[in-house]
């Protein structure tokens, strides 16, 4: 059992600030510090080149005023790429090792700074943009090797209305997170109320919810609420229900490093067409033209698959419906509409359908609603969905089917 007391709030006239005691778990010692003298090696590369380069070469040529340039090229040329790895990496072991922790409550912003001497990071979330807070636990995952050496320790994030996570604590003690998500919210509270702010109004702490999350892909909770900040649509029906979602959009369609791919690729694809076609049109390259045509058209090709597979995850939408007799799943997208539709009497089991996928760059999970018995078994419903969306979507579903039973 962790002692609470590791944490100590400082209060304020209009801020309020929480210092929480460092509480790194042992497997993540050696890795931090080895990563932190792999991020010293790498940054000391380009000056073991150089010093290098004046061992091997004769004195003579070390006299020549072009091979002290030639020498110190590699801090330049090498130094480029493997500074910024270097001064990242060692600033996340620094910060890991030896940061220390505070909360900080003003009355517009939330922020959480971790510091090391000159080394800090912060993550910030305005309060006015703040829906609340989602505990992401391993405590039900305990027996999966994977996370038993965890312990008793869970994260804590701040959501935002919209959906998107800011990670305030990672890995702490269970008592710790849950002690922080039942405070914050009642200060935040108490400190907007003090704090009036042009265009800000008081937060309230029944406006803030407050949600668990299971970090093992494979752990489905029942979920009764909605989760903070899903634009899911609930439309109550007297004999039924209908779900509707809504289109994702191009920002929340992706992941960050999709997008950044996406983005540097079709601007690859931009500089081939303004020098590359212009250049074989002229006669300008030489070779056979007939490659350059050919790596053109290749570039072309994975470009217009990637603008054509963002623009169908973008506009991917579908509805949930279940009335007295039946249960109507529609999910259309870019390339058509599936629909499908079950007796109630015939449904065996409605669960959130996991499936993993392994490839060299590790596992990747999708979560999909499941209906059984289910015709068309390798259909993944709504599969673009976050996990807790589905969870609360099967649970909606349950729930339902269960007082259809009970009346029957």
């Amino acid at each position: 059992m962790h002692d609470t007391k590791q944490l100590s709030w400082t209060d304020g006239i209009d801020s309020c600030r929480c210092r929480v005691s460092k509480s790194v778990p042992r497997f993540v010692l050696i890795p931090a510090g080895l990563a932190g003298l792999l991020g010293l090696f790498v940054g000391s590369l380009p000056f073991l080149m150089s010093a290098l380069f004046f061992f091997v070469t004769p004195r003579e040529a070390q006299a020549d005023e072009l091979f002290k340039w030639f020498a110190l090229s590699p801090l330049v040329f090498v130094g480029m790429f493997t500074f910024p790895f270097s001064a990242l990496v060692i600033r996340w072991s620094v910060l890991v090792l030896f940061g220390q922790t505070h909360i900080l409550l003003d009355g517009s912003k939330l922020r959480v700074v971790t510091s090391a001497g000159p080394i800090w990071s912060t993550r910030r979330c305005p309060l006015s943009q703040l829906g609340g807070f989602r505990i992401a636990t391993a405590a039900v995952s305990r027996s999966s090797p994977a996370f038993a050496s965890l312990g008793e320790r869970s994260n804590l994030v701040a959501v935002r209305k919209n959906g998107r996570e800011v990670v305030l604590l990672r890995v702490y003690p269970d008592a710790i997170i849950q002690q922080l998500a039942e405070e914050l919210p009642a200060r935040i509270e108490r400190l907007t109320g003090r704090v009036v702010q042009a265009g800000m109004e008081s937060i309230r702490a029944t406006d803030l919810g407050l949600e668990t999350v299971a970090m093992h892909p494979q752990e489905v909770l029942d979920r009764v609420d909605k989760p903070i900040g899903s634009r899911l649509v609930f439309e109550d029906q007297g004999e039924g229900f209908v779900i509707r979602a809504p289109r994702l959009g191009f920002r929340k369609s992706t992941s960050k490093a999709f997008a950044v791919w996406s983005m540097g690729f079709l601007l690859m694809q931009f500089g081939l067409t303004v020098t590359l076609v212009p250049a074989l049109l002229a006669g300008k390259v030489g070779g056979q033209p007939a490659a350059g045509w050919v790596i053109f058209a290749v570039f072309t090709m994975i470009s217009i698959g990637i603008v054509l597979s963002r623009f169908s995850a973008a506009i991917r939408k579908g509805s949930i419906c279940v009335n007295r007799q039946s249960l109507q799943l529609t999910d259309s997208g870019l390339f058509g509409t599936q629909r499908a539709e079950w007796d109630l009497a015939t449904i065996e089991e409605v669960r959130v359908g996991v499936e993993k996928y392994e490839s060299e760059d590790g596992a990747s999970w999708d979560h999909f609603v499941q209906v059984r018995p289910d015709a068309e078994t390798s259909r993944q419903w709504f599969d673009h969905l976050e996990k807790s969306e589905l969870e609360w979507i099967v649970t909606q579903i349950r729930t339902r089917l269960s007082g259809q039973t009970t009346d029957a």
